[in-house]
């Protein structure tokens, strides 16, 4: 810079029209600016837009046709199931996790154009995965509650304690004469294996039972037989439709991908007695609107909970080299008393840190964080309980701009209703309430490579196209800032010194030069005085110039005037 205008002073680029040059940095200037705050910003929308709707054809929809998914189970076991059964406090081993692997998948897609949406079925296929839940084997034994005995004797005691004995008999025909409302079973019957009830019976009390039981979602008819039950805990997950999907694809509003419009055909629930609690808002836990904000809220809807939720900003985060932000559930708990309590327990809303779920499953349990997370009540009636946020909480990681989760985590515990119930000795003195835990599930989504390639890709390429516009931008500041010093150098005048004061002046600079060293002068003054002296000298020899074009014409006049005497003095 220093050069330049150096070199300006000196008229060495005096051919150049600055003029049109900063005309010329104006224009980058805009451009430039046009490019980082609308063109590349532009760019960007509309390739997220293309690619992150749910368009016949983007790739999202594609890529969510399959998706891979980590589930895994950790099971609660009783280590002192007598001592419980007399009355005292339960003490629990946590044993897992035993690793599942799961695929969500998308099928029987059907776009509706009139209304902006489309409708698809989503099935469930879970396997569980011996070798890679090593060290454990899946057949490690727990003592656990019982899911018929312990479920169907506290429904029966709130509900309909009219029944009790005639249920009660019912039970002992068909369990045996139970004497303990746990039941002791390897982890691979709790989690696919199944363990089996036979409902072989005459007494009519028994075939009551069976038939109510028959009846239930959660249980299996083995081969269609509906005297041979079954039971496990990836039975419900494991081969079959999670249920019907009617979702806007977000070609009016990108905002509003994958919210859901129907389930199952219904725009509301039909589950609670209350219109308010049926509201089915959000999306399906896999389709997300692109452009999010960190602040707003997420909504999605849990088909197994009857239930949606909203999670919320926690912090920003960085999974699988992503910028994202986590956004989580905050709170496990009954906010509508009308939809997640249970009118017919002493007890009719649980505890902060649970919901009752009995109307969405039919039967006598609650849901809740892994360990009773947020559930300070819960702690106190067991030992073995450790709640970590870090590892039980329930949310998603982010990236804003498309608005894919790159990594999603669900973790719920499932939990009995327990009350004592005097007519029934196993859990007479019982002295467990409101909850007993049985176990709880974790399931883990995570992007795929391809999504991941394509997720970066696009932030590559709007980074890059913003920075060539501040590039450009620079550029012309630049450009504009030398024209401009370089015209406002043409116009400073030269103010030329009296004849004398520069002939002093010229006779005392090699003095000057002689006496002062080159480092005692600094570079400043050094350019200053030879700019200085540059000046004198050219004014020095115009004036010489003109000096001697005068004394040439003095002499021709006076030589004329000679001429003209000699010629009077000759005539």
């Amino acid at each position: 810079m220093k050069n330049i205008f150096r070199a300006l002073k000196k008229r060495q680029l005096k051919d150049i029209d600055y003029n049109r040059w900063l005309l010329i940095s104006s224009i980058l200037m805009v451009v430039g600016l046009l490019m980082a705050l609308l063109i590349a910003p532009e760019v960007t929308q509309c390739v997220v837009k293309y690619m992150f709707t749910l368009m016949r054809g983007s790739y999202l929809r594609n890529q969510q046709r399959k998706v891979p998914y980590e589930f895994n189970v950790y099971v609660w076991n009783t280590t002192n199931p007598d001592e419980v059964i007399a009355g005292g406090k339960p003490k629990l081993q946590e044993v897992g996790p035993y690793k599942c692997r799961g695929f969500k998948t998308k099928q029987n897609m059907a776009d509706n154009d009139y209304d902006d949406t489309v409708s698809y079925d989503i099935y469930n296929e879970i396997t569980f995965d011996e070798a890679d839940s090593s060290p454990l084997t899946g057949n490690e034994t727990f003592y656990n509650p019982h899911p018929f005995i312990m479920g169907i004797m506290a429904k029966i005691a709130t509900e309909m304690p009219e029944m009790i004995h005639f249920i009660k008999k019912g039970v002992d025909m068909v369990f045996q004469n139970p004497t303990s409302p746990f039941i002791k079973l390897t982890a691979k019957e709790i989690i696919r294996d199944s363990f089996f009830v036979d409902c072989n019976v005459t007494d009519f009390s028994a075939k009551v039972l069976c038939s109510a039981l028959a009846n239930q979602d959660q249980i299996d008819k083995v081969d269609g037989n509906p005297q041979i039950l079954a039971s496990s805990l990836l039975y419900q997950m494991t081969a079959r439709k999670q249920g019907n999907y009617k979702v806007l694809r977000g070609l009016e509003n990108v905002h509003d991908v994958g919210r859901i419009v129907e389930f199952n055909g219904l725009a509301e629930l039909e589950t609670y007695d209350d219109d308010e609690c049926n509201v089915i808002n959000g999306t399906d836990e896999m389709f997300f609107g692109p452009f999010m904000e960190w602040e707003d809220p997420v909504v999605s809807f849990d088909f197994q909970l009857c239930r949606s939720f909203n999670y919320n900003y926690d912090r920003d985060t960085k999974v699988k080299g992503h910028k994202t932000t986590r956004k989580i559930l905050q709170s496990f708990e009954p906010k509508n008393p009308k939809c997640f309590c249970n009118k017919y327990f002493p007890e009719k809303c649980l505890p902060k840190g649970a919901f009752d779920i009995n109307q969405c499953w039919e039967a006598p349990v609650a849901a809740s964080f892994p360990h009773f997370l947020d559930g300070p009540e819960y702690l106190e009636m067991f030992d073995g309980f450790s709640p970590n946020r870090e590892k039980h909480y329930n949310g998603y990681d982010f990236d804003l701009l498309t608005g894919v989760p790159i990594r999603s985590i669900r973790r719920f515990q499932m939990n009995f209703r327990v009350i004592p119930i005097p007519e029934f000795p196993p859990m007479s003195k019982m002295n467990v309430t409101p909850l007993y835990p049985n176990g709880w599930i974790e399931q883990i989504l995570y992007t795929t490579s391809s999504e991941d390639k394509v997720i970066k890709r696009i932030h590559f390429w709007d980074i890059f196209l913003r920075v060539i516009g501040w590039l450009i931008f620079s550029f012309g500041i630049l450009g504009a800032a030398i024209s401009t010093l370089a015209i406002l150098a043409r116009r400073v005048p030269i103010t030329p010194e009296p004849k004398m004061q520069r002939q002093n002046t010229e006779s005392e600079l090699p003095h000057s030069a002689e006496s002062e060293t080159p480092d005692s002068i600094s570079t400043v003054e050094r350019e200053d005085n030879e700019f200085e002296l540059y000046n004198r000298v050219n004014l020095s020899r115009a004036e010489n110039e003109v000096e001697t074009t005068s004394n040439h014409d003095t002499a021709a006049a006076t030589k004329e005037e000679e001429e003209e005497d000699e010629g009077i003095d000759g005539r």
